[in-house]
């Protein structure tokens, strides 16, 4: 006794025939187009299926650029503490107190991307000042992504800090964040420098007979206008009381940090394509099962063509028969 087995089989195909202007080519077109537009119609009202925006994660690339803005407001009104290695011009070099500036970029994994920046530095008070209120500290960066989206950028550490009185000693450690006003865009191929301009005003000319014009604020609103700008965050803050002069130590960190982008076309078209993709498929197997229901059972006129071999084998039949 053999066994039998079914190792192959295919289907015959049947061909139905009708004029143009019929019924079942009207239903043909109808069916058809709605297996092509109604997936479109669920995709695009269910949201999400042109890609607006995406995210990709990346530790940035900043560099210190070697300069720094100090500006300290002590219990004496009339004694302000302007420190900096920006702007050289006399008025201000009466005002610099700054005895010590270290700085020291450290990269802690040895990928040649600095991960924390340590700022250091001293100031000497005059006798009659003994002690800081407050203080703002601009320190320009070279902020750069490199991977998905490359940018090239002019960012800085902006600090603004009030200081409990005769804490002297000041210890801040915080991270260094991108805020974005709006999605990056995209040029994978293109390096977007439209931000690479310098923060700190240059035109120090104005300033040499009226130290009054010189506004540190109009410096920090007008980086604050632009759309990417890096803030610190999780600031945290310890006080020491033991120190006569006044000493800062800031440590930031630059963690890998979400970035918002607007994808470029390709990437638009193949994620709109995928969703459409999924539930065409489910739809074009609904419109096939209706229409093979409206002509196997004559619900329309139609001439059906059959294959040759089965048309033979229908005739073997009524032979034997």
């Amino acid at each position: 006794m053999f066994c039998v087995l079914d190792i192959y089989k295919r289907n015959l195909e049947i061909i139905y025939k009708t004029t143009l202007c019929s019924k079942a080519t009207f239903v043909i077109i109808i069916t058809t187009i709605a297996a092509i537009v109604f997936p479109f119609i669920f995709a695009y009202r269910s949201r999400g299926f042109w890609l607006k925006h995406d995210t990709f994660y990346e530790q940035p690339n900043v560099r210190f650029k070697g300069e720094y803005f100090f500006v300290g407001f002590t219990n004496d009104i009339s004694n302000v503490i302007i420190c900096n290695n920006i702007y050289d011009f006399p008025k201000l070099r009466k005002l610099d107190k700054c005895s010590t500036f270290k700085v020291k970029e450290i990269d802690k994994n040895y990928d040649g991307k600095p991960d924390t920046l340590e700022f250091h530095m001293e100031l000497t008070f005059a006798p009659n000042v003994h002690y800081l209120q407050h203080f703002i500290l601009i320190l320009p960066l070279d902020y750069r992504l490199q991977t998905t989206c490359p940018l090239k950028m002019q960012s800085a550490i902006i600090l603004q800090q009030t200081i409990l009185p005769r804490a002297n000693h000041l210890t801040i450690t915080a991270n260094l964040m991108l805020k974005q006003k709006a999605p990056l865009h995209c040029y994978p191929k293109v390096t977007d420098k439209l931000l690479n301009n310098i923060i700190m005003i240059q035109e120090t000319h104005s300033y040499n007979d009226n130290l009054d014009n010189f506004n540190v604020n109009k410096i920090i609103n007008n980086y604050l206008q632009r759309n990417f700008t890096t803030h610190l965050s999780e600031i945290y803050t310890s006080y020491d009381l033991t120190s006569e002069n006044f000493k800062l130590h800031l440590l930031v960190d630059y963690p890998e940090q979400a970035v918002y982008y607007r994808p470029g076309f390709w990437q638009v078209l193949k994620w709109a394509w995928i969703q459409y993709l999924a539930i065409y498929i489910a739809f074009a197997w609904l419109i096939n099962k209706i229409q093979n229901y409206i002509f196997e059972n004559d619900l329309v006129l139609a001439y059906k063509s059959l294959p040759s071999t089965l048309m033979q084998r229908i005739a073997d039949r009524k032979k034997n028969y």
